[in-house]
């Protein structure tokens, strides 16, 4: 009994004489400084981190603007033969107006009176009397819907009130993203609207857009020549954020559609 009670206390004498050798322990010597070779070879690794994001946000911006830079082949077709009929009637005006003037001159010994023949203006717009009767034609010999084609085709739509044009922040955001992608050689914008009530209401419309596109810093030379026709998208293929907003117009034929091109 003696010798138990003996070593308890020796025991407890053990624990409590000495707290700090029971609770501290010896300091770990300071990490190493990384070696220049390992200071080098982590820089490498976040230079070549930055380049893979780098790639990565390069490969999601073309994957995004792909569509912006492709052409369906039967629009291609539609709009080379429209525009070079186009071309060729308004010329055809042009120069028949032109005749019709200089024949009420006097001939001189110098020349006939006929002036010479004037470039037609580009930016002219081809009246529906041209457009209508041709797409309709083209429509049916090639088996295409152009109003389809085109509504899938990367393009936004402006509302006018009494032919005056305004957009909402968020349209006129997305109108600026759509014409500021960098153009290709054959990019273009066109501009369609109708002509339903009157020519002046659309060429308001044209003027309009045409003026806020040059301030957007367009080059002139990437706006195709716009169409005075009332394209009809139904209402059930219509993108939600190309149908009308609380304060614009219901009546679509006072829209202008602005479509990327690369045909």
């Amino acid at each position: 009994m003696t010798a138990s009670l003996r070593w308890l206390a020796l025991l407890l004498l053990a624990g409590c004489a000495h707290p700090a050798a029971r609770t501290e322990r010896p300091a770990r010597p300071p990490a190493p400084a990384p070696s220049a070779e390992a200071t080098a070879r982590s820089d490498e690794i976040d230079v070549l981190q930055r380049q893979i994001d780098r790639l990565g946000k390069g490969y999601t911006d073309l994957a995004a603007n792909f569509a912006l830079h492709a052409c369906n082949q039967d629009l291609r077709v539609v709009l080379s033969k429209l525009f070079a009929e186009c071309d060729a009637r308004l010329a055809r005006k042009r120069e028949s107006r032109s005749v019709r003037v200089a024949s009420t001159a006097p001939i001189t010994a110098k020349g006939t009176g006929k002036p010479p023949s004037r470039p037609v203006d580009a930016l002219t717009a081809c009246p529906t009397a041209y457009v209508q009767p041709r797409l309709i034609d083209l429509e049916e010999s090639l088996g295409v819907n152009v109003a389809k084609i085109l509504n899938d085709t990367p393009h936004e739509v402006i509302y006018f009130a009494d032919d005056v044009g305004s957009m909402g922040g968020e349209r006129k955001q997305r109108l600026q993203e759509l014409v500021s992608v960098p153009f290709m050689a054959s990019s273009k914008l066109l501009l369609i609207t109708a002509a339903d009530r009157a020519d002046e209401d659309a060429d308001r419309r044209i003027d309009w857009t045409l003026n806020w596109l040059l301030n957007e810093g367009v080059p002139q030379s990437k706006v195709a020549r716009p169409l005075k026709y009332h394209l009809v998208v139904p209402a059930g293929e219509l993108r939600p954020r190309d149908k009308p907003e609380l304060l614009e117009p219901r009546d679509l034929s006072r829209a202008l559609w602005v479509f990327r091109i690369s045909c």
